[in-house]
């Protein structure tokens, strides 16, 4: 799942108009499916984006 929030609705180039309770509802949907607990999720998806900045 990208880290990015190009589909929000301030963003004027993507035009997908998400607010931040769709990014929410979609983190959880993901959560729920992996079945990781909040904090496990947050970890593994902050060292997944040190990762990719190097």
């Amino acid at each position: 799942m990208a880290c990015g929030f190009d589909a929000n609705a301030a963003d004027p180039l993507a035009r997908m108009l998400l607010s931040s309770s769709a990014f929410s509802d979609m983190t959880r949907q993901v959560r729920e499916q992996l079945k990781v607990d909040k904090a496990a999720f947050l970890e593994r998806t902050i060292r997944n984006m040190e990762r990719s900045a190097h």
